[in-house]
C-alpha cells in the first residue's frame, strides 16, 4: 500500500460515507510495515578495476521503499541505482567491508528492473548485496546506526512497529558470517572474495534500544543498522494474511516440508495427492521463480520435483476481520504465480473474477514472474470473523508434469466506521 494510495482510500471512504461534519473518528491504529520481496547477489570474483553488479528485482506493485545493504572487499561504492534512479546512502562507511545501507522512497513498481551497484576504480575482490522491498512506510529514515567496529550493533527506533535492517562485514575468506536471531537472514554464510558479509531484518520492532549480533570468525568486523517507521493512515492491519510456504514468522520453510501452516489443498484432480508440499531451490523446476526468504512454492505432494496430475487445483487460506471493521473499507493486495495458468480467486466461496473485482490482467499467467492483484474497498463478500481466500489454477497437459502455486505477498487492512452525529431537531 503506497502512502499515496492509502491516503486517497481514506479520503474517498470518508467523502462517500459522511457528507456532513462528523465527530472525531475512533480509528484504532495497528499499522505495520509490509515486507514484500527479498533478493541477493553474491560474486566472489576479483578484478583490477571498478565493477558494476546488477540484479533483476521486482519490488512489487505496492512497494513504497527499497532498502539495500552492500558488503565486499576493496573499493568504495560509487552508486546504487534501481531502474536508473539513485538510492540514498544512510548508514555505513561507503567503503570498508560493510559498505552500508541505501534506500529509495517510491521505487519503480512496474515489474522487474535492474538493481545495480557500482564500485570505484580501486581493486575489488568480491561484492555482495541484499535487498528488501517494503510497503506501508513513512518516507525517509526513522533511525540509523553507523558502523560499529564489532560483531554487533544497537539501534533505537523511535516509533513502534518499525522495520529494522542490520548488516555486517568482515575480513577473511573462511568461516562465513551469519545473522543471529531475531534477524531473518537475506544472505550470508559465503565467501564474497577475501571478505564475509551478511544482512537480515526484523519487522514489528518496538520503540527503544535494540541490539543485533552476528557470528563471524574473521577480523576487522563492521556492523550497522537502519530503521524505517510505518505510515500511520489510521487503517487497521489484517495480521493473519500469509504468503505461501512460510512459518508463523513469515520466513520461508525448508524445501520438501510437508504441509503449509496457512494453506490447504481443498480441491485436486483425480489421482493427485491432497497434501501440500513446499518447494525451494533444487526442489522446484529451474524455470519457476527463485528463492526468497518471504515466500515459497506449494503444490500437491505427488513427487519431489512437483510433478502432479493435470487438472484444476485449489489452495485455500483463512484470515480474520475484526468485529469493529467497516466491511466496505477492507482492502487486500497480493501477488501470485502458477504452473500452469491461474483461473480464479475466491473470497468466501464467491468468484472475484465473475464479480469483476479481479480483472484479466490480475490472473496469473506465468511461473517465472509474479502477477499482482488487489480487491476492495467495496467488495460485498467480506464478513466479520473468519474469511476464506482460495486460489484456483490449472496444471495443463495430458500426463503428470510440474504444477504449483506461489503467493508472493498478501496484505490487507480496514477502517472502523466513522462516528456520525445525530441530526439536530428543527427549532420552531
Amino acid at each position: 500500500m503506497t502512502t499515496q494510495f492509502r491516503s486517497l482510500a481514506i479520503l474517498t471512504s470518508v467523502a462517500l460515507a459522511i457528507p456532513m461534519l462528523c465527530l472525531t473518528p475512533t480509528l484504532a491504529h495497528a499499522a505495520t510495515v509490509d515486507v514484500l520481496y527479498t533478493g541477493s547477489l553474491i560474486d566472489a570474483t576479483g578484478d583490477a578495476s571498478g565493477r558494476t553488479e546488477t540484479l533483476s528485482f521486482d519490488a512489487g506493485a505496492i512497494a513504497d521503499k527499497l532498502v539495500v545493504n552492500v558488503a565486499g572487499e576493496g573499493g568504495n561504492v560509487a552508486t546504487v541505482t534501481y531502474n536508473g534512479t539513485p538510492l540514498t546512502f544512510v548508514a555505513g562507511t561507503g567503503g570498508g567491508r560493510n559498505k552500508g545501507f541505501y534506500y529509495l522512497d517510491n521505487p519503480y513498481t512496474g515489474g522487474a528492473a535492474n538493481l545495480s551497484v557500482t564500485l570505484t576504480v580501486t581493486q575489488s575482490n568480491g561484492l555482495a548485496f541484499g535487498v528488501v522491498s517494503l510497503a506501508g512506510t513513512t518516507a525517509g529514515v526513522s533511525a540509523s546506526a553507523p558502523i560499529n567496529p564489532s560483531t554487533s550493533v544497537s539501534i533505537t527506533p523511535v516509533i513502534g512497529e518499525s522495520f529494522v535492517f542490520a548488516g555486517h562485514g568482515s575480513n577473511g575468506s573462511s568461516g562465513g558470517a551469519s545473522t543471529n536471531a531475531p534477524l531473518t537472514r537475506v544472505y550470508g554464510g559465503a565467501n564474497i572474495g577475501s571478505a564475509q558479509g551478511t544482512v537480515g531484518y526484523e519487522n514489528g520492532v518496538s520503540a527503544g534500544v535494540h541490539n543485533y549480533s552476528f557470528t563471524s570468525a574473521n577480523d576487522s568486523p563492521e556492523s550497522s543498522a537502519v530503521a524505517f517507521a510505518p505510515f500511520d493512515d489510521g487503517r487497521i492491519e489484517i495480521t493473519d494474511l500469509f504468503a505461501t510456504g512460510v512459518n508463523a514468522n513469515r520466513v520461508a520453510l525448508a524445501n520438501g516440508t510437508i504441509g503449509d501452516p496457512h494453506y490447504t489443498l481443498t480441491s485436486v484432480p483425480s489421482g493427485a495427492n491432497g497434501n501440500v508440499r513446499v518447494g525451494r531451490g533444487s526442489g522446484v523446476p529451474g524455470a519457476w521463480i527463485g528463492d526468497m526468504t518471504t515466500s515459497a512454492w506449494i503444490g500437491s505432494n505427488d513427487s519431489t520435483n512437483f510433478n502432479s496430475p493435470p487438472g484444476d487445483y485449489t489452495a485455500q487460506t483463512t484470515f480474520t476481520i475484526g468485529s469493529e471493521a467497516d466491511l466496505s473499507s477492507v482492502e487486500i493486495y497480493g501477488s501470485w504465480a502458477t504452473d500452469n495458468g491461474g483461473l480464479d480467486i475466491l473470497l468466501n466461496g464467491s468468484s472475484l473474477v465473475t464479480a469483476g473485482h479481479i480483472t484479466g490482467g490480475e490472473i496469473s499467467s506465468a511461473f517465472g514472474s509474479f502477477t499482482d492483484f488487489s480487491f476492495g474497498p467495496g467488495v460485498s463478500f467480506f464478513q466479520h470473523g473468519t474469511n476464506t481466500l482460495s486460489f484456483v489454477w490449472n496444471n495443463a497437459g495430458t500426463g503428470s508434469n510440474p504444477g504449483g502455486l506461489r503467493v508472493g505477498y498478501l496484505v490487507g487492512s480496514y477502517l472502523e466506521p466513522q462516528l456520525v452525529p445525530e441530526p439536530r431537531a428543527s427549532a420552531h
